[in-house]
């Protein structure tokens, strides 16, 4: 950490060199706590403090350990007894399960004890992880919980709560989010749509695009951004072209939509189907991932191949491990699948090991598409070694810890069970009941 210190504190024109020289001679204490640049000014913004501050630090390191720096900044905001003021109830949130950053949220402001009451309520709602921050972080706290039930009973929650009712005119909110609501819209859609931007405008766009058959889910992708000038005309081109949701939402979600709609033609002409066509255009240069498109359309990839392969990362790159990837045997939809996420040249050392053991290409794409891919090459030579065959493989390893499926799957062979019901048991979203 050491390291680390000395590079932010390089570019901290602000702390004089008295306090560098603190710093310094405490650098342990940031072994346990992250070290930032707002983090250090918030700790010599008062000079006479700068000791004290850190001795606090020093003797709360446990309770303080894993907490964001941005969170830490927050609680040493200002003066000491500020800080020492909040110091217990930081331990009181982590009892209530409250982490991360939105326990500097809660504390960034405001009654203390009245906040921790608040907490407690809306845990007891099933309100849970950093929406709990956002509600409370400013803003009368009765009043958010008063709201947090209307919402709920509206059908309104999760993710959307938070987005509604952290800052802005939430009662506005409130009010356009049960209009929604009574429309058909759903909640999280509804909490994309009044996160930012000029909700009026958004609340009618919205009503416009549920009018012409948009699913809830597209209507909050294509609203979530503040810019939302085009869009209904957009959508109603792009369904006329015959894309579906899906593909409507990932391609009017932000960028230059006029230059999108346009890239939707030409794509078509190419045999690019309408899922295909969302990934593709969904972020990027849109000329170079329309060349993109036409170099691995020569190459032979299917449509939703192609599709996962440049939804991320860099194209050239993209291209040149599936090209790799051809030479080493894999076709069709594993090659979208191995592209799609995460470090490709990694991933082309892994597909060497899975073929070694017999893998075909349709197993070797899903244990590589998403992951810790080390973790899933040994899990599936694991697998192998209690009798699992190619298939069910495959099926254990494509999502979910990778320990526990081990351990599901050598449960169920100790039942007598055979590979491929193994297999289609642990790939159901509900394995755990084995």
């Amino acid at each position: 950490m050491g390291d680390k210190l000395t590079k932010v504190l390089k570019g901290c024109s602000f702390i004089t060199n008295k306090d560098k020289a603190i710093i310094l001679k405490n650098k342990s204490i940031f072994n346990d706590i992250p070290v930032s640049k707002v983090l250090l000014r918030r700790l010599t913004e008062t000079a006479s403090t700068v000791n004290e501050k850190i001795s606090l630090l020093k003797k709360n390191k446990t309770l303080l350990k894993g907490l964001p720096s941005s969170c830490i900044s927050l609680l040493v905001y200002r003066s000491v007894d500020r800080f020492k003021a909040r110091l217990p109830a930081v331990k009181r949130l982590k009892e209530l399960g409250v982490t991360g950053q939105s326990i500097g949220l809660i504390l960034s402001n405001g009654d203390i004890n009245e906040k921790i009451k608040g907490v407690e309520t809306l845990k007891k709602l099933g309100v849970e992880g950093q929406n709990v921050g956002l509600i409370l972080q400013f803003g009368d706290v009765g009043e958010k919980i008063k709201s947090v039930r209307l919402l709920q009973k509206a059908g309104i929650k999760g993710h959307a709560l938070g987005a509604i009712l952290q800052t802005g005119e939430y009662h506005k909110k409130i009010k356009y989010a049960m209009e929604l609501s009574k429309l058909g819209i759903e909640g999280s859609a509804i909490g994309l749509i009044l996160q930012i931007g000029s909700i009026t405008e958004k609340v009618t766009i919205a009503k416009q695009l549920y009018k012409i058959g948009l699913a809830s889910h597209t209507i909050g992708l294509v609203l979530q951004t503040g810019d939302v000038s085009g869009v209904v005309e957009a959508a109603i081109k792009l369904k006329e072209l015959g894309l579906k949701d899906t593909a409507i939402g990932l391609i009017l979600q932000s960028g230059n939509i006029h230059e999108k709609v346009a890239g939707v033609t030409e794509l078509k002409h190419l045999g690019l189907k309408s899922t295909a066509i969302g990934l593709v255009l969904q972020s990027g240069n849109i000329t170079k991932n329309i060349a993109g498109v036409k170099a691995l359309h020569e190459l032979g990839l299917s449509s939703t191949a192609i599709g996962l392969a440049l939804q991320t990362g860099s194209i050239n790159e993209n291209i040149k491990g599936i090209k790799q990837l051809k030479a080493l045997g894999i076709k069709g939809h594993a090659l979208g699948l191995i592209a799609h996420t995460g470090n490709l040249k990694e991933k082309i050392v892994k597909v060497k090991e899975l073929k070694k053991i017999g893998l075909n290409d349709h197993e070797v794409g899903l244990i590589l598409e998403t992951g810790e891919i080390n973790e899933k090459v040994a899990g599936a030579i694991a697998l192998q070694k209690i009798g699992l065959k190619k298939s069910a493989i495959g099926m254990v390893l494509k999502s979910g810890s990778v320990k526990d499926s081990i351990a599901a799957a050598k449960k169920l062979k100790k039942k007598g069970l055979k590979s491929t019901k193994i297999g289609r048991a642990l790939s159901q979203s509900n394995w755990k009941a084995y």
